[in-house]
């Protein structure tokens, strides 16, 4: 039934060494270069599977594409990078990536956890109910169930890295 009711905005993408979220995402950035921000909506399944391949795709994309993250006062905003801001967003939480030093203008009180798949990257962290200067990324649950104890968080890099950034 949608199949055919939707026919003529289908773009059907042969081959298969990418998922569907990442043939969308090649679609956009090789068709709308003026897109300056791109919202993933519905990206978790219902599988947890899913979610948390859709999730690292974020990593990925920011290793394959230099995106804007768009959600800080001090790093590339889009238009700079000639990439869009990415993030994803579901019932319960946004996700986005960040790869150097960042200012994270989220809001006091805010649910936040961060992953990395760099365990030689250290993070300091300013604005944080529990500092991340201490943290080793070597599991995903270091850096999470974070709150926000100020407006800003600032988040300095040991060195350009992949992280990605979970808020409410």
């Amino acid at each position: 039934m949608f199949l055919k009711e939707y026919a003529k905005q289908l773009i059907k993408v042969e081959e298969q060494d990418d998922n569907d979220q990442t043939k969308a995402m090649c679609h956009i950035l090789e068709h709308y270069p003026e897109v300056d921000c791109i919202h993933i909506l519905a990206a978790t399944g219902k599988r947890e599977d899913h979610t948390i391949g859709n999730l690292g795709l974020l990593m990925e994309y920011a290793r394959r594409w230099p995106v804007a993250t768009g959600h800080d006062g001090e790093s590339v905003m889009p238009g700079q990078t000639g990439y869009p801001e990415v993030d994803m967003v579901s019932d319960y939480s946004t996700a986005f990536t960040v790869t150097d030093t960042c200012d994270l203008i989220l809001g006091k009180g805010r649910r936040i956890s961060i992953f990395s798949p760099d365990n030689s990257l250290n993070i300091k962290s300013q604005g944080l109910v529990w500092p991340t200067d201490e943290v080793v990324f070597d599991n995903w649950w270091p850096a999470t169930l974070n709150r926000t104890s100020e407006d800003l968080v600032h988040l300095e890099f040991s060195h350009k890295s992949l992280v990605l950034i979970i808020t409410d």
